[in-house]
């Protein structure tokens, strides 16, 4: 029950739970290029929207480092993995991922890990869902390896 009091906490560090982050060798712009483009090859994959963080925190006369939110997904394997779990849609659907730089400037990609959030609520870790995860996790690393010639 929340008491309406605000918690201190030693230091401003969350745990990954659920939640995959891959260090990028490239800059900000680049990497965001580079996403977008491992999304958009994905031949059933649809672009749902984007949140600029750092924009949306300077029309309010705040500082923060780049921030980017993608909002995707792919309605068929999705809907496939909320046919006997629909609250997944609260967490799981659409995709979000988050490219990101921290105060000194290295730029990484974040998204949710699937099956935690399966977990989380208690549903099922479908095939589907797993399918779904594991292709994530390869098209996004994929996306951030530099080519070695």
């Amino acid at each position: 029950m929340s008491t309406g009091t605000l918690r201190s906490f030693a230091n401003d560090e969350m745990q990954p739970d659920g939640i995959i982050t891959i260090e990028s060798p490239f800059g900000f712009d680049e990497t965001l290029q580079r996403v977008n483009a491992a999304i958009d090859a994905q031949g059933d994959t649809v672009h749902f929207g984007t949140v600029d963080f750092q924009a949306n925190a300077q029309a309010f006369e705040l500082t923060i480092p780049s921030s980017y939110m993608i909002l995707f997904g792919g309605p068929a394997p999705g809907g496939k993995a909320m046919g006997s779990s629909p609250t997944l849609g609260l967490d799981a659907f659409c995709q979000k991922s988050l490219v990101w730089q921290d105060a000194e400037g290295t730029t990484y990609l974040s998204f949710n890990e699937l099956l935690a959030l399966a977990d989380r609520q208690g549903v099922s870790k479908s095939l589907a869902l797993r399918v779904i995860n594991f292709r994530l996790e390869k098209t996004f690393n994929e996306a951030l390896q530099k080519e070695v010639f």
